[in-house]
């Protein structure tokens, strides 16, 4: 184990604070980790109660409190294999987020990068998401935050931000508006400066200017944003004046002598009554620290303090789910399995411990989930939410289940909506619950589902809400696709089949038999919905009676179509929306797909 981690095992008291939004560790004294943990409850507050925001997040976010830099160093992130000179930081995740910080340190607004990427956190919350610059421009406005007793001041000013946009050409208003993630004012590190202090400078105007004039403007741009309007309308419907009039009003603003800050007097100390203090044992406080480092992708070192907490403390849960999380991160899926096992048959109340648990069988097996490895996964996702229902990806995860296996799927319907409510901005929750929705023959709350899919900016995601689009189109003009049993029909929820004669609005049913043998092939009747073509890589998209269903291709150029017997030339990407049969072989390891296809029979 690295040196730089030695220092955990000196024997520090610990102490755990948990208030309603955080988790605090602390090795420092519990007066000024008091201090702290109000400070982050009053910034919470603060800005919830400003945007209209949830005063309580489903998941509390993880705090770890250093006493002073030398006991902080060993835990920094390493740049160059050196700790990083800095105060603390934020490590965000799917399902637990940190901050880390030293609680001694002296600079000038120390906390300014945990309150800029906790604004980021709290406006994920927002069931859209908003306009970069609003985003960026809010975290930069927010990180100045102080607060002393009921007193919260809001707004100073950020001096580097000024001088840029004094000495550089400013970025047009409209410019800056169109901005998006892969934009390169957003990602070139050349003009990253000037985009960040002109959306802090366009939310400092909005929000203080001529004695907060704006303020009510801003807040209903981001309602509008939040029900759907899109930015250029809901931009002049808030605000009542065009980008470039406000562009004007920026720059003079920017070169005023002096900026106008904020002071909120709290009707109470937000959080005071809500602190729990407990002493724990060196071995929780050194679980905490191990799964810091594993989070930061330091495993070796994160295990080797694992280790020696769980021999120091043989009954304690909380070291082997950590070792579970490394053995994760390393893909070792039986490795977690069994840390888990240990954890849970330590009394574990962790509802990670059950969800990754969970995870690890399912990523193990893949799409061959045995219906008694899928009732146990079942059993673990249902345990994990009990423990904490506001954690949105075992809600995620038990309808990812439903779509695998075909069962439950009602089930599966209602939790893939909770984890939307919980993370509305996570369209890939979206997505399969869409999927879901389809395979319940519910069309019309499937199109409304990916509504806000179509409305993104994420091409992967337009394109498989696209392909359920077409799916849904061909089920409401009345086809149907009816599969026949038989030993190489693959299907995802069970072997009957419609044995109900065909109804005049129906289309002719697939009931010719594949009219090739190909060895070694099995076969699959659908619908060929489309071809989708990324770095020169075919995978075909098949639309079954009960699944949508993918077909990766190893050589393009080897695929064959045939058609009453005969070759069919000039198949290209996109939409095909044919029936056909697929020949394929079956799926092998933890292959995602429902296998390799080697050839395509168009039929009637």
């Amino acid at each position: 184990m690295s040196a730089l981690a030695a220092p955990a095992r000196a024997k520090d008291k610990w102490i755990n604070l948990t208030t309603k939004n955080f988790n605090i560790i602390s090795n420092a004294d519990e007066t000024p980790s008091r201090r702290l943990a109000l400070k982050l409850e009053q910034f919470h507050f603060v800005f919830s109660t400003l945007f209209n925001l949830p005063l309580q997040r489903p998941i509390p976010t993880t705090v770890i409190v250093f006493k002073h830099d030398a006991s902080f160093k060993p835990y920094k992130p390493l740049y160059n294999g050196k700790p990083g000179n800095l105060a603390g930081y934020f490590q965000p995740g799917e399902d637990q987020n940190l901050i880390a910080l030293d609680i001694s340190a002296n600079q000038e607004h120390p906390m300014s990068v945990i309150f800029h990427e906790y604004t980021h956190l709290l406006t994920s919350l927002t069931p859209r998401q908003w306009p970069i610059w609003l985003k960026e421009g809010l975290a930069e406005l927010y990180s100045t935050f102080e607060v002393d007793d009921n007193k919260a001041t809001l707004g100073a000013v950020i001096s580097r931000h000024v001088l840029l946009l004094r000495d550089k050409t400013m970025i047009p208003l409209q410019s800056l508006l169109a901005v998006h993630h892969d934009s390169p004012l957003y990602n070139e590190r050349d003009k990253q400066g000037i985009f960040y202090a002109e959306s802090w400078a366009f939310c400092h105007y909005m929000m203080f200017a001529d004695k907060s004039v704006r303020r009510p403007q801003l807040a209903e741009f981001a309602s509008l944003i939040n029900r759907g309007v899109a930015d250029e309308a809901a931009f002049n419907q808030a605000f009542k004046i065009t980008p470039a009039e406000m562009e004007k009003q920026i720059r003079s603003y920017v070169n005023r002598s002096s900026y106008t800050a904020n002071i909120y007097t709290l009707t109470s100390t937000e959080g005071e009554k809500d602190i729990a203090v407990r002493s724990i044992s060196d071995g929780e406080a050194q679980s905490y620290l191990g799964d810091l480092l594993a989070r930061t992708n330091r495993l070796d070192e994160a295990e080797g303090i694992l280790k020696q907490a769980a021999a120091a403390e043989p009954d304690l849960a909380r070291p082997h789910e950590g070792l579970g999380l490394v053995a994760m991160r390393r893909n070792n899926y039986p490795e977690a399995q069994e840390q888990f096992k240990q954890a849970a048959t330590r009394g574990s109340k962790n509802h990670l411990a059950h969800y990754y648990y969970a995870q690890s069988l399912q990523k193990q097996l893949g799409r061959d989930i045995t219906p008694e490895v899928a009732k146990t996964i079942g059993e673990e996702l249902r345990t994990s939410i009990k423990l904490m229902p506001g954690f949105a990806y075992s809600h995620a995860m038990l309808g990812f289940l439903a779509l695998e296996t075909g069962q439950n799927l009602k089930e599966g319907a209602e939790s893939l909506a909770t984890a939307v409510r919980l993370e509305p901005q996570n369209k890939r929750f979206l997505l399969n619950l869409a999927q879901l929705q389809v395979r319940m023959q519910d069309y019309n709350a499937a199109k409304k589902t990916i509504e806000p899919i179509m409305a993104g900016d994420d091409p992967a995601l337009k394109t498989s809400a696209e392909s359920i689009l077409r799916m849904i189109d061909y089920a409401g003009r009345g086809y149907q696709i009816r599969q026949e049993p038989s030993q190489t029909q693959v299907t995802s929820d069970n072997n009957e089949t419609d044995s109900k004669p065909p109804t005049n609005n129906t289309a002719p049913k697939l009931v010719r038999k594949p009219a090739m043998n190909i060895e070694g092939a099995q076969s699959m009747r659908g619908v060929l919905v489309s071809i989708e073509c990324k770095a020169n890589k075919w995978t075909l998209v098949v639309n079954t009676k009960d699944d949508l269903l993918k077909f990766t291709v190893s050589d393009k150029d080897q695929l064959q179509f045939y058609e009453d017997g005969s070759r069919v030339e000039g198949i290209e990407c996109g939409t095909i929306n044919r029936i056909a049969v697929i020949y394929f072989k079956p799926p092998t390891g933890t292959a995602k797909t429902a296998g390799e296809a080697v050839a395509v029979e168009f039929t009637q």
